[in-house]
């Protein structure tokens, strides 16, 4: 897949701010560090057991070009994050299934969904 710039990623998104290049181009998009590859948006989401926002300097060492964030903590800024392409945004976990969309082009729009409704029949009427 070719990547996209990160301004054509995020279009759509609400924006708290953001700082750095967004014209440059983004190779994926992941919210695990670990899984962080040259090129790639970290998402930064806030989970029931760890917060991706402590991953950010971990993410920007495997390779990151970008860090979407709901916040930016002074911390990050004293590590080699301090020149890191960051946008914040209200709600991560929500941006991070617009920015996959964007990345993709839209998949859903070419799905056809229907619903199967009532007591009785359900599955037999599903398959």
């Amino acid at each position: 897949m070719t990547g996209k710039t990160l301004n054509r990623i995020i279009d759509g998104i609400a924006i708290t701010d953001r700082r750095g290049r967004l014209d440059q181009n983004i190779s994926g998009i992941t919210a695990d560090s670990r899984m962080v590859e040259k090129g790639n948006l970290f998402v930064a989401v806030r989970g029931h057991n760890s917060d991706g926002h402590n991953f950010v300097e971990d993410a920007l060492e495997r390779g990151a070009a970008a860090v979407l964030a709901e916040e930016w903590s002074s911390e990050v800024d004293k590590g080699s994050a301090k020149k890191a392409d960051v946008v914040l945004v209200p709600n991560t976990r929500k941006a991070v299934a617009m920015t996959a969309a964007n990345y993709f082009g839209q998949p859903s729009r070419n799905l056809l969904i229907a619903g199967v409704t009532g007591t009785n029949g359900k599955t037999t009427v599903s398959f």
